[in-house]
């Protein structure tokens, strides 16, 4: 063996027709895995879809996705939101309320009331979901109630109870309720003649309001007492127009015959009332 032997190197020429050139170091290999002229991990040019915003657009195809999928994590997450809140129903009355316990004195019946029916066509309207319908009304009602917005509940019972008349507060519960409706009537009598005097219809109105209450009817009659208008009788007529004919036929009525069975203890004092205006002596 000659180690001797001096060995020459000569650079690979390509053939004359140029094939199996070999690619100039560090040029893109069209078909190895790094041939994505716009695509892939450390090329020149990472992939961009048709419409992608500027903003959601990576220096590489990772960086692309990161930010898509992070742009993309709200909705989602407002998606299962909504899922939570229920759908939204079919037609306004598919709208429920339960309203709580300091909710209930304000409120009557409802499915009658006709501001509750547009305040669920106007949920419907705004896309309101189901399960938030009940939470937002019954915020505002209490943030109503307790910047005082809102007039008390009347105690109905308690007005009743305060408007008995005296000669009839020791009767029977049938006898009181008569004796109170007899009252309210004969206020509310009272307003009409003081309409047929020159008193505004509206002004009437917004007196007659206030006959749900003890005070409003007590407040009536205490002008009537100023103006020295003569109280109506339990028929509407004024007190001055009776005569003793009428008072007679009173008398004879069952209601004022004490053991009759429509005897009503507040009829027949009624008709003594009337006696004594006759003959107060």
């Amino acid at each position: 063996m000659n180690f001797g032997r001096r060995l020459d190197f000569h650079p690979m020429r390509a053939p004359e027709d140029g094939a199996g050139a070999a690619a100039p170091a560090g040029s893109p290999d069209p078909g190895g895995a790094g041939g994505q002229a716009t695509g892939g991990e450390g090329s020149p040019s990472p992939y961009r879809p048709e419409g992608l915003p500027d903003h959601l657009y990576g220096a590489s195809d990772r960086e692309t996705l990161d930010k898509v999928f992070g742009a993309y994590k709200p909705a989602r997450e407002a998606i299962a939101r909504m899922g939570e809140l229920g759908e939204l129903p079919k037609d306004a009355g598919g709208y429920k309320f339960e309203p709580s316990d300091k909710l209930k004195p304000y409120l009557g019946d409802l499915e009658a009331d006709p501001v509750f029916k547009l305040a669920r066509e106007a949920a419907l309207k705004s896309g309101i979901r189901e399960k938030q319908f009940g939470p937002f009304i019954g915020a505002v009602m209490e943030a109503m109630i307790d910047g005082e917005m809102v007039q008390p509940p009347v105690d109905l019972a308690a007005e009743k109870a305060a408007l008995v008349p005296d000669e009839a507060k020791a009767l029977d519960e049938n006898a009181r309720n008569a004796a109170v409706d007899r009252r309210v009537r004969d206020n509310h009598a009272m307003l009409e003649a003081w309409k047929a005097r020159g008193l505004s219809a509206d002004s009437a109105e917004a007196l007659g309001l206030t006959l749900d209450t003890a005070a409003g009817n007590r407040a009536i009659e205490w002008f009537a007492a100023q103006m020295k208008t003569p109280q109506p009788s339990p028929g509407g007529a004024p007190a001055g127009s009776f005569n003793k004919a009428d008072v007679e036929a009173r008398s004879r009525d069952p209601r004022g015959i004490v053991g009759n069975a429509k005897y009503d203890p507040t009829f027949a004092a009624e008709t003594d009332r009337m006696w004594q205006t006759l003959y107060p002596n």
